[in-house]
């Protein structure tokens, strides 16, 4: 089976803390290998099966048509891009939803460079990174090269590599993520690339190539524009866990991505695993037994099979997230190592909108982005269409374990200083705190209570927040603007005894959805 839209491919690869930063968007008390559900829907395209007429621009997303997208990035104000990959363009999905070209035209080839980039042409682009200035970097896949977008010019420009398919270019070498190249080595744009198909960039802004027929990982260093290997020897084999990653060998590997840490994740899409490069530049895998199929949710992720895994993420708390496609479906592996299934039921097909992702419909979903507020956005590739992951978020108010005292856990909860806990006076040791007044207004954080005006009212007027025994007036006090989806409430403190440990309870059509959390109150 082969999922190629595109002549000439012939291995399964392509085609297809408020105030201050104190405790803003702190978690509901759970376990840290909780696993989410998540309801799934259409974010950008049409799902038509035939897709290859290009239409939309302009209008919203979800009435574009799209031809097997491959993947997206989204910039720090929330625009969502998309590698638009057999209509051989980049597109912008805005934060109102209206989608735009940014780069590309109707035909697959490789010009246009140093002009506006809605007149240069691309060829089958795969990958996209958008670094910290907004400048887009492109995968120009069947072009063999990396492309950038300079964001105040709105030009584009060849980034690396020649045009030329094949492998060449490298400079002294790059063992341990130390680079020892020299300003005489050469420039990535006179190395050969074979199919880049993914980007990703390190904290010190280097920026790293998923050359996948080449089987190799290739990093650009900031500092003077030379490329080097630093994973994989160019053998498509399985090779090298527990040793250094430029001996190991990877096979046609796709999506990568860093953790916090600085560690690098590769999907080695045709090892059907999943391989990590530590910092002091070792290799090992962490999902996948290397046997491609179905099996093994429930257990260590090594012990499990993925069949072409395409992508990888990693979220802030190093959970990791694979595309894996063969498969028809999104998996989790959380930080314990235990792998899931959080989104398609394997069948393929496309079904499943509005409700639970996991007995969704997926065909071929070729990477997985991890959004604001929890939300992942898949590109469902031959279905057409990205599709959004939205997190079922329990009801509740935030408090956080850092505020367990004693014993007792105290809701996540402010004063109008933006800057001041409400806790027994002094409870924590270098951060302000004091009880609430009563008639004091504070800021809590909710969880849970919808994401549109009309679904945050609607909940409203259905909850009730009670001191001990006296219900409090609470109102909508925006965004926690900390990307979480959080909530901040307005609460006015009841007229209640001072006690440094009032119960907090919270409750929805009268029952209780939350208690056993603790606030502190005084008189004056």
């Amino acid at each position: 089976m082969s999922i190629a839209r595109i002549g000439g491919l012939k291995r399964k690869f392509a085609g297809a803390l408020v105030g201050g930063g104190l405790l803003l968007g702190l978690p509901l008390v759970s376990s840290a290998q909780s696993v989410p559900s998540y309801v799934i829907s259409t974010f950008a395209g049409t799902g038509a099966n035939d897709a290859t007429e290009f239409a939309g621009d302009d209008g919203p997303a979800t009435s574009a048509q799209l031809n097997n997208p491959y993947s997206v990035a989204i910039d720090s104000a929330g625009n969502v891009y998309i590698a638009d990959q057999v209509h051989h363009r980049i597109r912008k999905v805005s934060t109102s939803g209206i989608i735009t070209t940014i780069a590309g035209t109707d035909t697959a080839s490789w010009t246009g460079d140093d002009a506006v980039a809605t007149s240069g042409t691309l060829n089958a682009p795969c990958g996209l990174l958008i670094d910290p200035t907004g400048d887009i970097y492109i995968a120009d896949t069947l072009n063999h090269v990396i492309r950038k977008i300079t964001t105040s010019t709105g030009k584009i420009s060849t980034f690396a590599g020649t045009n030329v398919a094949g492998f060449s270019g490298d400079g002294d070498g790059v063992d341990t993520g130390t680079a020892t190249v020299t300003d005489t080595d050469p420039k990535a744009t006179a190395a050969q690339l074979n199919r880049p198909t993914a980007l990703a960039r390190d904290s010190s802004g280097n920026l790293y190539i998923a050359d996948t027929y080449n089987s190799r990982i290739r990093k650009i260093l900031a500092s003077n524009s030379t490329i080097d290997t630093v994973v994989g020897d160019g053998a498509q084999r399985r090779y090298g866990d527990g040793g250094l990653a430029t001996e190991a060998s990877l096979f046609d590997p796709q999506g990568i991505n860093f953790d916090a840490a600085g560690n690098l994740y590769i999907a080695d899409t045709n090892n059907h695993v999943i391989r990590k490069v530590t910092t002091d530049g070792n290799i090992q895998t962490v999902a996948g037994s290397g046997v491609y199929g179905y099996t093994g949710d429930e257990i260590p992720a090594t012990q499990a099979s993925l069949f072409y895994p395409k992508w990888v993420a990693v979220d802030t708390a190093g959970n990791l997230f694979i595309a894996d496609s063969f498969n028809m479906r999104i998996r989790m592996v959380t930080t314990d190592g235990i792998i899931h299934t959080i989104a398609g039921n394997g069948t393929y097909g496309l079904s499943g909108d509005g409700g639970a992702a996991i007995d969704a419909e997926l065909r071929f979903p070729s990477s997985v982005t991890i959004g604001s507020g929890g939300k992942i956005y898949v590109t469902d590739n031959q279905n057409h269409r990205v599709a959004l992951l939205t997190p079922v978020v329990d009801l509740g108010l935030s408090a956080p374990t850092s505020l367990n005292l004693g014993g007792k856990q105290y809701v996540n909860a402010l004063l109008s200083d933006n800057q001041t806990l409400v806790l027994p006076t002094d409870a924590l040791a270098g951060t302000a705190s004091r009880p609430a007044h009563i008639g004091e207004t504070i800021t809590m954080y909710a969880n849970g209570l919808g994401d549109t005006d009309e679904q945050i009212n609607e909940t409203l007027g259905r909850i009730q927040i009670y001191f001990g025994h006296m219900p409090a007036d609470i109102s909508y006090a925006g965004e926690a603007g900390d990307g979480s989806g959080a909530k901040r409430l307005n609460v006015v403190v009841p007229n209640i005894e001072d006690n440094d440990a009032i119960p907090v309870m919270l409750m929805k059509d009268g029952t209780v959805a939350q208690k056993a959390i603790y606030t502190a109150v005084r008189s004056n």
